[in-house]
């Protein structure tokens, strides 16, 4: 998500076009979802598990042939394609496995987010850092370190294939167990009795909230890229944001689930995640340009990683909150995701084309303000309503 802006706009792409190659990862990540709602379930989640790692690697080398931005879209598509299948089967898998009470959702889903989080974090440090060690020796052209990142990827991934392996190996008694038993769920029920069912809820913050995140994601690389800031600068920023996003969500998560289920909770994170895009605004507003100061940028970086961090927390959450129809419900929170990310690359894209740097991020600000209001008074009029 960060080499493909990079990449574009270092190929002489605007911004619309930069930022549309996380577009492209997103639309497939929509559509994907959406299909394997349909059939996703405990017994199949493991098979797709392995599936779509395998493949994934395969994706992984074909960005060595990403030379123009025809093939920079047809990487990012595939990336979100067998993504958002390793994703939602993988959480529906650690809901099965960490089954009992001595752990709660919140949680098992908030190390979940802290962990990819923090994985995530490290790409587009990962990145910049290899497009530097790639740049020619005369400085004239372009750099080849973009090969390099993608054979770094392809390595993560064939390790995370070999992990996966030795995960299932310890764990898949415990899970082929409690498959086999048809009454499993009843406990779960049990223990969700009385709590509100707002998957729908997490649906619409999924979708508003992933759309600010998109703004950042297809905005703020390709902005600072064009104004002279070196790669390893925004790549260090955006790091921030994907690290921040894991460790305030394993914060939030182990102060327990009534944090998730608190309107004036999610109306203190929505504060953070304001002040986040305000300080975007910052520089333009005092008139120091893009170039002026960084520190903006980096407060910035960890205050809407704070914010994005509970989106996907909370989203996650309330969708496998239900005993029943987690698998369902994790993969529709994933289209709505990817539908947000759409929305934010597209729209910010287009908007710093045609208005400048600075107005996508003045929208996503305003755009979080009502999300948090919406979610109060939410809370507030469906706190009693359970699962059924």
């Amino acid at each position: 998500m960060f080499i493909g802006p990079v990449r574009a706009t270092l190929l002489g792409a605007d911004p619309l076009i930069a930022g549309s190659m996380v577009t492209a990862r997103a639309v497939t990540c929509c559509l994907t979802s959406f299909a394997i709602s349909r059939f996703l379930t405990s017994r199949n989640s493991v098979r797709l598990l392995f599936l779509s790692t395998a493949l994934y690697f395969g994706a992984a080398l074909l960005g060595l042939y990403a030379a123009n931005i025809g093939m920079l879209y047809l990487t990012s598509a595939l990336a979100g394609l067998f993504m958002v299948v390793f994703s939602a089967s993988f959480q529906v898998f650690i809901k099965d496995v960490e089954a009992n009470e001595t752990r709660p959702l919140s949680e098992v889903v908030g190390i979940f987010t802290f962990a990819w989080c923090v994985g995530m974090s490290f790409g587009p440090f990962i990145t910049g850092f290899l497009m530097e060690l790639g740049q020619p020796v005369d400085g004239v052209g372009l750099s080849t370190g973009w090969k390099y990142a993608y054979l770094a990827a392809a390595g993560i991934i064939f390790l995370t294939f070999c992990a996966l392996i030795w995960i299932y190996r310890v764990t898949h008694e415990h899970l082929d167990l409690r498959l086999a038993k048809p009454s499993s769920h009843a406990g779960a029920a049990n223990n969700e009795k009385g709590k509100p069912d707002l998957a729908w809820l997490g649906w619409i913050m999924a979708f508003f909230g992933c759309s600010t995140l998109g703004v950042i994601r297809a905005v703020f690389p390709s902005g600072v890229t064009r104004a002279g800031m070196p790669e390893w600068r925004s790549g260090l920023m955006m790091t921030m944001v994907a690290a921040f996003m894991g460790v305030f969500a394993l914060v939030v998560s182990r102060r327990g689930e009534g944090q998730l289920y608190s309107g004036r909770g999610m109306l203190a994170i929505g504060g953070i995640g304001f002040a986040g895009f305000a300080l975007y605004l910052l520089p333009g507003a005092m008139g120091w340009g893009i170039m002026g100061y960084a520190w903006p940028f980096y407060l910035a970086s960890i205050l809407t990683g704070c914010y994005s961090g509970v989106v996907y927390l909370y989203s996650g959450f309330h969708s496998l909150a239900h005993p029943e129809r987690h698998g369902r419900n994790i993969s529709l929170n994933e289209s709505f995701l990817a539908l947000g990310m759409i929305t934010g690359t597209l729209g910010g894209g287009w908007m710093a084309k045609h208005h400048g740097f600075y107005p996508p991020f003045a929208i996503a600000a305003f755009l979080i303000v009502g999300l948090a209001w919406f979610q109060f008074f939410a809370h507030r009029r469906y706190a009693a309503k359970p699962f059924h």
